[in-house]
């Protein structure tokens, strides 16, 4: 379902949002197989899906200040997602009615990411398989023992960007 109410946002409002996941922009593997497939496949890889609100149509958004929003690092962290989407869902549809909102979108880009770690959040799971993703970023730590998941390359992807 947050798939899907994410390509809605998408196709209602065109001009504000962008939708994508990070294996498809950044080339990232998934981490494993769950049933989030908007073609009604029930075993697809698991996606991270972000969600970017910004008026398009208003400055250039790759040199606008970004906002980072992240849910479910922690897979078993049921509440991110819904209030991510719920704020997404507010945002949009109080555009043309809120003129900090408006002046919040056209000035600025929304990064959400609504499940980082989406095999956790599918399997209810605290780690991405084996990993704490949590701890996947450690700066204090080897090069080979972080950014072991998916989780935690996408995000740093996104950060990236």
């Amino acid at each position: 379902q947050m798939v899907q109410r994410m390509l809605a946002l998408q196709e209602l409002y065109p001009d504000l949002v962008s939708l994508y996941h990070t294996q498809d922009k950044f080339s990232m593997p998934v981490a494993g197989e769950c049933s989030e497939d908007t073609r009604g496949i029930l075993k697809a890889g698991c996606k991270v899906w972000v969600l970017e609100l910004g008026n398009r149509l208003v400055g250039n958004l790759d040199q606008k200040p970004q906002i980072f929003f992240s849910g479910a690092l922690h897979g078993n962290e049921r509440v991110g997602p819904t209030a991510l989407l719920e704020l997404a869902t507010y945002m949009l549809g109080h555009y043309h009615h809120d003129l900090w909102l408006k002046h919040l979108l056209d000035t600025r880009l929304v990064v959400i990411m609504p499940a980082a770690n989406a095999i956790g959040y599918f399997k209810n799971t605290r780690e991405e398989l084996t990993i704490d993703t949590n701890r996947d970023f450690a700066y204090d730590t080897s090069k080979s023992a972080c950014m072991r998941s998916i989780t935690a390359r996408s995000v740093n992807e996104v950060w990236r960007k």
